[in-house]
C-alpha cells in the first residue's frame, strides 16, 4: 500500500548563489585557458550528474583538444598560415564554445530537476501526515512539542501486549411474560384427603391409648 514503503530522501540542491558562482568559475576556466582546459567543466558535470553521456562528452572534448593541439603544432613557426593550423584553431574554438554551452544548459537542467524532486518529496511527506491525522491517528504532543507516550493501564502486560477486557453478556431488560406466570394451584384428590384424615385419627387414637392404658383398638 502507499505510505508503507520506504523512500530514499532526496537531497536538496545547493543554494542558487553557490551554483551561480560555480558556473561562472568553470566557464572562466574554459574560456580563460583558450580551450585548453575546456574538459574541466564537463568533468565536474559528469561527477555531479553521474550520467554516462556526460562522461562520454568529457572524454570526447579531451580527444578534440589533443587533435586541435596536434594540428596547431604541425608547423614549427608561431604564425597560423597553413590549412592544418587554421583547422586546429577553428576546431579548438568551436569545441570550447560547444562545451561551455552544454555545461551551462545541463547543469541548470540537472539542479532544477533536483529541486523539483525535493519539493515533491517534501509535499508528499506533509500530505501523508495530513492523511494520518484525517483518518483518526492523532499525534499527542507534550507541552514542548514532543510526542507523549501512552501510559500503561492496569491489567496490561509490560511486554507490550494488552489484556482484553472480559466480555459481558448483556442481560435482557425484559423477560417473557410466561416466565412470571405463577403455576396453577394443585387440588388434592378426594381419596388422598380421606386417607390423610384417617391416618391422623389413627395417630391420635394411639396416643390416647398410651396415655389412658385402654384397649388396643377402640374402633
Amino acid at each position: 500500500m502507499q505510505g508503507q514503503g520506504h523512500h530514499h530522501p532526496v537531497a536538496p540542491p545547493p543554494t542558487t548563489g553557490l551554483l551561480v558562482f560555480l558556473r561562472i568559475l568553470f566557464v572562466t576556466i574554459a574560456l580563460g585557458s583558450i580551450g585548453f582546459l575546456m574538459w574541466v567543466p564537463l568533468l565536474r558535470l559528469a561527477i555531479v550528474t553521474r550520467k554516462t553521456v556526460d562522461w562520454v562528452l568529457c572524454g570526447l572534448s579531451f580527444v578534440l583538444l589533443v587533435v586541435s593541439v596536434a594540428l596547431l603544432l604541425s608547423e614549427p613557426d608561431d604564425e597560423v598560415d597553413t590549412p592544418a593550423e587554421t583547422v586546429g584553431v577553428l576546431l579548438l574554438l568551436l569545441t570550447m564554445l560547444a562545451v561551455v554551452s552544454y555545461y551551462l544548459a545541463a547543469d541548470i537542467r540537472h539542479f532544477d530537476e533536483r529541486r523539483r524532486q525535493a519539493d515533491a518529496a517534501l509535499a508528499g511527506h506533509g500530505h501523508g501526515h495530513g492523511h494520518a491525522r484525517a483518518y483518526g491517528y492523532p499525534q499527542n504532543t507534550g507541552p514542548y512539542g514532543y510526542p507523549v507516550l501512552p501510559q500503561q493501564q492496569p491489567g496490561t502486560w509490560s511486554g507490550g501486549g494488552h489484556t482484553p477486557a472480559p466480555h459481558h453478556t448483556p442481560t435482557p431488560s425484559h423477560t417473557p411474560a410466561a416466565a412470571h406466570t405463577p403455576p396453577p394451584p394443585t387440588t388434592p384428590a378426594p381419596g388422598g384427603r380421606i386417607d390423610q384424615v384417617r391416618a391422623e385419627l389413627d395417630e391420635l387414637s394411639e396416643l390416647l391409648r398410651k396415655q389412658d392404658g385402654g384397649p388396643e383398638d377402640v374402633r
